[in-house]
């Protein structure tokens, strides 16, 4: 998540109750669960993938913040009514310092392009 500062999941932890953790799952889940390339490679190779390569990209996209959260967004992330104003204001001061002077954010994104095949 370093390399995605936009994420918001910290950003509107103080309004959500937390999750309850997956039962029964080992591996992390979550927007990030697949960020650690090491992480990705072994479960790949665990269900038998081959010739495995992990690329790393970074890139900046240009987006108006209304395109990164929403209300819908906050409700689906379980933010109550009544915590929704204190989660839009939050959001809105994160978001501020990646808000050019044409009002859209450019927002870096961290993702991988992986290849592999299975035999």
């Amino acid at each position: 998540m370093d390399r995605n500062p936009t994420a918001f999941g910290p950003v509107i932890a103080p309004y959500v109750s937390p999750s309850p953790p997956p039962v029964g799952s080992p591996a992390p889940v979550g927007p990030y669960a697949l960020g650690d390339a090491v992480l990705l490679v072994e479960i790949l190779t665990a269900a038998r993938f081959a010739s495995i390569d992990v690329d790393q990209q970074d890139a900046v996209v240009e987006s108006p913040a209304e395109a990164l959260y929403g209300d819908e967004q906050l409700a689906f992330r379980r933010v109550p009514a009544d915590q929704m104003d204190g989660a839009r204001t939050a959001m809105e001061q994160h978001l501020a310092e990646f808000r050019g002077s044409d009002g859209l954010c450019r927002v870096p994104l961290a993702f991988h392009i992986v290849r592999a095949r299975r035999p």
